[in-house]
């Protein structure tokens, strides 16, 4: 329930109530008020009594009645002291050692002997009785001083050194609530603005740091009455955030509409701004859950799918959403559709397992596959693209779809162009240094094609393990959009079941004949011999698990594959091939090997 509905609903409930009845509720109510609380409590509730009561009383004698006039003036002086730097802070620099000895950072023990922040806690203070008392351009006057005073630091180390509200209070030079008084500052820009510049002026707060993750809502909770002209206020808001483009924009976007309307109004501005901010169509149909049927929203993802460009990685969580809905609704069809569109906007290779499993269309999907893997541009980082913003938590919605690292080269594994892959693998000459390289996922996808079992043993689930780290694979985002949806749980070892069992249903489509397999499984004996040897003889510790995993995957897949006793066998030779690495054998025992010696 947003706040407008709220207040709808408890005006309409004190209607119905006679005098004595309000009166009861505001003793029960009273008595349930966090003490931290009760002054501002108390406060309200006599400024409530106080209205109307003034008479002619002119605001300038009502502050000076009040004691704000003469405390205002008061503070301006003393901030323009601190701007000219006649008020200051002083500084000594120390040294902090770190973990290493040879490491060390360098920090400032600040001292505040002219009271610099008090000054800025009682500059919020009286900000805050400004509102509350309706003087709303001196509480404008004092945010100015708040947010663009800067305090002059002299230290030891002769450095120009200055800082702002935030610094202060971070280092607890000041205390001061910043959200809290972030909403009265907003507020009183609010009231003082003309109406046709409102929206402009508030969205100026928000580009300071002070503001970031402050909802505008937060400002019809403070101040004296209620905001006039909120519902202009909102179109021209909504207005100008459709045209802003970058996340601050779209966080307060969503937030405003969240708070203060439906779905239906959600699904209009996106209708409108899809262009600057796709992932509107996304939050509209997250909130039709509940009050739409699922054919409903598979049309409005539709449509979705339609106007937003193709290039755009939030277009393919558009279409897993729409997706889900689809099949909650019996169309199969339209779930189909989805699947690919997915892939096209984030050629991802759980998108491709997703769209090859869930279509079983092999020859299509492949195609497209190594399509996309020639023809999209590449970054350099690997993993799963991130849609993330430390500062508001929301996507970047115009995050372009590119393949990271040797992604494209999965994507033709995956595609069924084994050759190109191992191709690939061979490419590196040297068996150290892979990080980074697509030869350490490459030997863990080949050791998973040619196992045959069903139930992953220690070495092959270490594979599993580094394939899914590799593709950058994640259980939940796999199942949405299809029949399994919401199935996951967040036990990696339940993650790697269902990626073992995506994995295996691929290779329905792309099997081996027993020469590939043959072949393949020589090479890959060949590589993996080499890569152990250099890390045992190298005596790189902290490698001797994954070796031992990977002559113990190995040997699972050789028995899967009829040869009985391959594992203990191949075990038992790296053993023998290194007698003196006592660690290396505690990493051969904790993958299978037997106690005894052969």
């Amino acid at each position: 329930m947003n706040l407008e509905e709220f207040t709808e609903q408890v005006d309409r409930c004190a209607q119905s109530l006679s005098q004595e009845e309000l009166r009861g509720f505001l003793h029960n109510f009273a008595r349930k008020v966090p003490e931290k609380e009760r002054e501002e409590f108390l406060e309200l509730l006599r400024l409530a009594g106080e209205t109307g009561q003034e008479g002619d009383t002119q605001p300038e004698e009502a502050a000076a009645v009040r004691g704000i006039r003469p405390e205002y003036e008061r503070l301006l002086e003393l901030f323009s002291q601190i701007q000219a730097g006649e008020r200051f802070l002083t500084a000594e620099s120390y040294e902090v050692e770190q973990e290493a000895y040879w490491d060390s950072d360098w920090e400032w023990a600040y001292q505040d002997d002219q009271g610099i922040g008090e000054i800025y806690e009682e500059a919020s203070l009286l900000l805050e009785q400004c509102v509350n008392d309706g003087f709303y351009p001196e509480a404008e006057e004092l945010a100015e001083c708040l947010l663009d005073t800067d305090v002059t630091v002299e230290n030891d180390e002769d450095e120009y050194l200055d800082m702002g509200l935030e610094e202060l209070v971070e280092e607890k030079i000041a205390s001061i609530h910043l959200k809290e008084l972030a909403a009265y500052i907003l507020y009183a820009a609010y009231m003082v603005s003309p109406p046709e510049q409102r929206a402009e002026e508030l969205f100026q707060y928000y580009q300071k740091d002070m503001f970031r993750q402050v909802p505008l809502e937060n400002m019809l909770r403070v101040g004296k009455e209620e905001l006039p002209d909120l519902p202009a206020f909102w179109d021209s808001w909504i207005q100008l955030l459709s045209r802003q483009q970058g996340v601050k924009a779209l966080w307060l976007l969503k937030e405003t509409i969240r708070s203060q309307f439906d779905a239906g109004k959600m699904l209009e501005v996106a209708r409108e701004a899809y262009e600057i901010h796709p992932s509107l169509y996304l939050e509209a149909l997250e909130m039709m859950k509940g009050s739409a049927s699922e054919r409903q929203r598979t049309e409005v993802g539709k449509e979705a799918l339609e106007k937003v460009d193709v290039r755009y990685v939030i277009r393919s969580r558009i279409a897993r959403e729409t997706a889900g809905a689809a099949l909650r609704s019996g169309q199969e069809s339209v779930a189909a559709v989805c699947w690919r569109e997915a892939f096209l906007s984030d050629s991802t290779p759980t998108n491709y397992l997703r769209w090859v499993n869930e279509s079983g269309e092999p020859e299509e999907c492949g195609t497209v596959a190594r399509r996309m893997a020639s023809q999209l541009p590449k970054k350099q980082n690997f993993g799963a693209v991130s849609l993330d913003s430390s500062l508001y938590r929301m996507p970047d919605e115009q995050t372009e779809n590119a393949l990271v690292s040797y992604s494209g080269t999965i994507l033709r594994f995956l595609a069924g162009d084994f050759d190109y892959a191992w191709s690939k693998c061979q490419k590196e000459k040297e068996p150290l240094g892979w990080t980074g390289h697509f030869v350490k996922c490459g030997i863990s996808l080949f050791l998973l094609l040619l196992y045959q079992g069903e139930q992953l043993e220690s070495g092959c689930a270490g594979a599993a393990w580094e394939a899914m780290k590799s593709m950058g694979f994640d259980s939940a985002h796999y199942l949405q959009g299809t029949r399994q949806e919401g199935e996951t749980e967040s036990d990696p070892a339940q993650g790697t079941a269902i990626f073992w069992k995506a994995f295996c249903s691929w290779k329905r489509f792309y099997p081996l004949t027993e020469k590939q397999a043959n072949l393949y499984l020589r090479k890959l004996e060949t590589l993996i011999d080499k890569r152990i040897r250099a890390i045992v003889s190298g005596q790189f510790r902290n490698h001797y698990y994954a070796s031992a995993q990977l002559a113990a995957a190995l040997g699972e897949v050789k028995e899967s594959r009829g040869e009985r006793g391959a594992k203990e066998n191949i075990l038992q030779h790296y053993r023998r091939e290194f007698p003196r690495h006592s660690s290396f054998h505690a990493a051969l025992r904790d993958c299978g090997m037997s106690r005894n010696k052969r």
